[in-house]
């Protein structure tokens, strides 16, 4: 696969696509690092800043939802990491 046919994945496809990356980011590092080209890593921090919101919404109610604040914490370590590829290759 090359970058161009993630790039015109539709959005729901691409959700689906960095879900997949997130969980087998330790096996997979290079997916991982696939998601945040250049030309993706804006989608990618869309897809894991809507994840994280719905993911904290969810947390507020631990009963239905026990996995939810775990989840959100998990979203926001691959936020930061999103940030600091944005520091290291100079990106605002």
């Amino acid at each position: 696969m090359n970058i161009q046919d993630l790039v015109d994945m539709s959005d729901e496809d691409y959700a689906e696509a960095v879900s997949q990356v997130a969980k087998g980011r330790r096996e997979f590092p290079e997916w991982w690092r696939l998601v945040l080209h250049p030309d993706l890593i804006d989608a990618t921090e869309q897809m894991l800043l809507n994840a994280k919101s719905s993911a904290e919404q969810q947390a507020l109610t631990p009963d239905r939802y026990p996995a939810a604040r775990g989840f959100a914490r998990k979203m926001g370590g691959l936020l930061m990491e999103i940030r600091l590829t944005r520091a290291a290759r100079g990106e605002g």
